[in-house]
Formats: structure tokens, C-alpha cells, sequence
């Protein structure tokens, strides 16, 4: 049968000490778009959190992955650091592409593109640690993107910090091999 969320409440935020962190898994990745649809309304904050590709989702639910969120993150360290690589990068391309450059040029800017690629490693790691550490409360996912998640979790946080589920919920759970689910 087809699954129906027939509506939610509210998910007010706990004290920011004490995060209460949901996952929902799904077999699919239409069951995905259509939970985050239902989702999408309950907060202006940005409170959701999607993982999986983004070329296999829908829009609501690529709204919502921790690319588009950093892409649409105020942050202005963040925001400096992609302007600089972009413009450090597109000079790279540029003097690449010319035939009469001389080498010592090409090392120059290769070696300022290597550098603001790194500030701007180290910027997403930053703004996506407070994206996941502070802000989600709701991880969204097929039951095969699990994994996925927690590598992304593990890529900000290490092992130090692992990250703590409150809740689990699996859609369409009676579909799901035991097997499969990877929890």
C-alpha cells in the first residue's frame, strides 16, 4: 500500500543543549521528496537536513542538502572564501589555456588556487559542522543513504562526536529486508 502522512503538529526545538535528532529513512527516493514536502513548512529555520544524490531527489528534498544549504549560508568567511577560489580558479583556467605563458606563471597561480581551495575546505567544514551540529534536528534519507550520512557526519565531527539519534523512523518499514537497514 501507499504510505500518507496525514499531517504534523509542530517540532519545536528543544534547548540547544539537548537536540533531540530524528532520522527518517525511506526505500525510495519519491518517498524522500514527499516527506520533505510535508516537512518543509513546519519552521522557518532550516532545521532538515536531506542526504543522498542530489541527481536521484526532487526539489524540495535538494533544498535541502548540505550543498544548498552552504551555498545559501550568510556566513561572510564562507562566502569570501568561494568568491576568492572562483576568481583564483578562473585565472588558473585562463593561464592554463594560453599557450605563451610562462611556467613560473602557471606555478604562481596554480599554487593560489591550491591555497583557496584549502581556506575554503576549511570554511565548509566549519559553517557544515554548525549545519549539522546545531541546526538539524531531522535527517532525511533512503534507507540506502544511511551510510552515506553518517560518513558525512563523520567527515565534520570524527569519531570523537558520533552522532546520537533520538528517534528512527522507517517508512515503508514492512518493505525493508532486515538486512538492509543499516541502523
Amino acid at each position: 500500500g501507499e504510505s500518507e502522512i496525514v499531517g504534523v503538529k509542530s517540532l519545536r526545538p528543544p534547548p540547544p543543549l539537548d537536540i533531540v535528532r530524528v532520522l527518517v529513512t525511506c526505500t525510495r527516493n519519491v518517498a524522500v521528496e514527499s516527506i520533505a514536502q510535508k516537512l518543509k513548512g513546519l519552521s522557518r529555520r532550516e532545521y532538515m537536513l536531506v542526504v543522498g544524490p542530489e541527481s536521484r531527489i526532487g526539489d524540495t528534498a535538494r533544498e535541502h542538502l548540505l550543498q544548498a544549504r552552504l551555498r545559501r549560508h550568510p556566513d561572510p568567511a564562507l562566502k569570501e572564501a568561494r568568491c576568492t577560489f572562483e576568481r583564483v580558479e578562473a585565472a588558473c583556467i585562463r593561464v592554463n589555456e594560453d599557450p605563451y605563458s610562462h611556467q613560473p606563471l602557471v606555478d604562481e597561480v596554480t599554487m593560489e588556487m591550491l591555497a583557496a581551495r584549502s581556506v575554503l575546505k576549511q570554511e565548509v567544514l566549519r559553517v557544515g559542522r554548525e549545519i549539522l551540529g546545531e541546526r538539524t534536528q531531522v535527517f532525511l534519507c533512503t534507507i540506502a543513504s544511511t551510510s552515506r550520512l553518517l560518513k558525512l557526519w563523520e567527515e565534520h565531527f570524527g569519531k570523537l562526536h558520533p552522532l546520537n539519534i533520538h528517534t528512527v523512523i522507517v517508512d515503508e518499514c514492512g518493505c525493508t529486508t532486515e538486512s538492509s537497514v543499516a541502523l
